[in-house]
């Protein structure tokens, strides 16, 4: 069953009928009251729990399931703070001479307090223990659990931490130059011991927050909300820290990846990217037994700042794929009232009799198209440049998947978890991947290809060369199309390919062109797309071309075999393909401004009948031709076997 959780914000307009009537009118199952962010001002952390009271008694005598949802590290009035307290102190991205000796590599957080205080974990404790005294089904915290994407940069050198990496290592350590021992070069006993440290600190927050609450109500679950470090940079993993906050109760983890990122491309994501990017989060879940929710935000609402059919892409989607038990919506707006704006529940009960038909499709299905092989845990084997550190942003942009990025904004369809298929596997990735998957065919950019040829593998490069500082034009041999490039500084290289590699796309200006990408295939029958550039630091831009969606539809069936199904030619048409013995479905959502006109899918094989669901369709010959699909439309295909 998936379950629709709601978060409301309190505040002194709060109404409780009005909000009630609006999850009702949603079939809400759970209701998360999400309060200020915690003051050291003990008459508002009164005002707040008398509040919090009232409320959890009326919901859960409602019916709902209801949850208490607080700022993890995050405080006001800290002029009222009972003691001095380490605040997190983070690497800023300077170099200790950029920094002028002024706290070396370290800007100190204004808000936000580090877990590795006794002080902050014990006064913590307390405000969960008055919380657990009212009975709430589930005490949440918010994705400030977190070390990494803060505004003060990521990790933390605060005392407490020195001083814990000091003691790991046997030696003093200062923060003169910490980021440049830390993230210069390969793995290295300093980046362990951060690491390390990091990873320890959050986890006997997340153990003692626990104690806290069981000393009260053990039945109580304990969840968090995922951010972008939780699955590497802070040391410990996401469902890890779950699993700790659970206790003897079921797991709860709300992923990260919300709608609104794609209103103005966050993080360079766009809609089909956030939804792969709870993909993968999914698909580090080894435990079955863990609830899993989408974070459904489209802050900071309402549809001025994020329309509706945004969230609604991303619900049906994420529901097509089998990411998660259920979503987070965030469907009230946090300031106004719970009238104000019912355009996402107009929209979310427009759309009710469609998510029954998403679950008849696409349940109990598998995902077929290409294997994307993303890893958690990259950052302290990840090997760095050795001259000067590499900068905050590129460290914390390890997380988002360029693969993934490649392949959604040209409509092939992906998976993250089969196997005998074409595979992606970009930068650090290319460590991890399984040997059996170099049989199926490999895409992959110049830092994979540089891995693999250190373990003894050819993929067909006799020489990686500089870096090319001129390459404004990308020359498309199967199109005979020139395009811009979009590369940025420093991510594409000068490659020597070996003879028998066959060019696909040259790089550079007419007259000084440069092999851009290769297919080739080596003496163990191993075949490759390889790209010339590094796919961590190019520009998002490089893969969004009709030619080079041409030339990857055409040469990943030369890998291995044709993609299930191919729709050419319409920019953010996001596609999902899964089957089982006897069926194939697939999912077509329009995530961009103009309609797709007269939507065309080549099957790679043929099919006796097809159903339509939110559209119109024929199947002949092997292709499905649609009706128009409007801008953020979808619709479904079910073909029988």
């Amino acid at each position: 069953m998936y379950k629709i959780s709601v978060p409301v914000m309190l505040s002194e307009r709060f109404d409780k009928d009005k909000t009630l009537l609006a999850l009702r009118k949603m079939d809400a199952e759970r209701i998360f009251l999400a309060i200020p962010i915690l003051s050291f001002d003990q008459d508002k952390r009164k005002d707040t729990l008398k509040s919090l009271e009232d409320l959890i008694k009326f919901y859960k005598s409602e019916g709902l399931e209801t949850g208490v949802w607080l700022w993890t590290f995050w405080r006001s009035n800290l002029d009222k703070a009972p003691f001095d307290m380490p605040i997190i102190t983070a690497f800023n991205g300077k170099t200790a001479e950029e920094n002028s000796g002024c706290e070396p590599t370290g800007e100190i957080s204004s808000a936000f307090f580090c877990p590795s205080s006794e002080e902050f974990i014990t006064d913590t404790c307390d405000f969960l223990k008055a919380v657990a005294k009212l009975s709430p089904d589930i005490i949440m915290f918010d994705d400030d659990f977190r070390f990494g994407n803060l505004p003060t940069g990521f990790g933390c050198c605060c005392d407490n931490h020195l001083k814990m990496m000091s003691e790991k290592l046997g030696e003093a350590v200062s923060r003169e130059k910490l980021q440049e021992k830390l993230f210069c070069g390969g793995q290295n006993r300093f980046r362990d011991a951060f690491l390390i440290s990091l990873g320890e600190s959050l986890k006997n927050f997340a153990k003692n927050v626990r104690i806290a609450v069981d000393s009260i109500n053990p039945d109580i679950r304990m969840a968090f909300c995922a951010c972008m470090s939780s699955w590497d940079l802070d040391g410990v993993d996401a469902y890890t820290i779950t699993k700790i906050l659970a206790g003897n109760t079921k797991p709860l983890i709300r992923l990260s990846g919300a709608p609104y990122w794609a209103v103005n491309q966050a993080f360079g994501q766009r809609l089909q990217g956030v939804i792969e990017q709870e993909r993968m989060e999914r698909a580090w879940c080894d435990d079955e037994d863990i609830e899993i929710m989408c974070e459904g935000d489209v802050y900071p609402r309402p549809r001025h700042r994020c329309p509706a059919s945004y969230l609604e892409g991303f619900d049906t989607a994420l529901r097509a794929a089998g990411t998660a038990n259920g979503i987070l919506k965030y469907s009230l707006s946090y300031t106004s009232s719970p009238e104000y704006e019912n355009g996402y529940i107009a929209s979310h009960i427009k759309n009710k009799p469609l998510y029954e038909e998403i679950d008849r499709l696409f349940k109990d299905k598998t995902d077929c198209g290409v294997r994307i092989y993303e890893f958690m845990n990259k950052v302290r084997n990840a090997d760095l440049p050795n001259d000067k550190y590499i900068g905050n942003d590129y460290m914390q942009n390890l997380f988002f998947s360029p693969a993934a990025k490649m392949l959604s904004d040209n409509t092939i369809p992906t998976s993250y978890t089969i196997e005998n298929a074409v595979g992606i596997a970009f930068g650090e990735n290319a460590k991890y991947i399984p040997e059996a998957s170099l049989s199926n065919g490999l895409i992959i950019d110049i830092k994979a290809a540089q891995i693999l040829m250190d373990k003894g593998i050819d993929v067909g490069i006799e020489k990686i060369g500089s870096v090319i500082s001129n390459a404004p034009l990308l020359h498309f041999k199967g199109d005979n199309e020139y395009v811009e490039s979009s590369y940025d500084a420093g991510s594409v290289y000068e490659v020597t390919y070996k003879a028998d590699a066959e060019i696909l796309a040259t790089n550079g200006l007419c007259g000084t062109e440069h092999p851009d990408t290769v297919f080739y295939q080596n003496k163990n029958g191993q075949k490759f797309i390889v790209f010339s550039f590094d796919a961590y630091k190019t520009h998002k831009n490089r893969y969004r071309s009709y030619a080079m969606q041409n030339m990857l539809f055409e040469y990943i069936a030369k890998l291995n075999k044709p993609l299930p199904a191919i729709c050419k030619g319409n920019p953010d048409l996001y596609i999902l393909c899964k089957e089982n013995e006897n069926e194939f479905s697939i999912g077509l959502w329009n995530f961009f401004a103009d309609a797709v006109e007269n939507p065309v899918i080549q099957l790679s094989e043929e099919f006796s009948s097809a159903e339509f669901v939110n559209c119109c369709g024929k199947l002949e010959n092997g292709k499905i031709y649609l009706s128009k699909l409007s801008a953020f439309e979808f619709s479904f295909i079910r073909l029988m076997k």
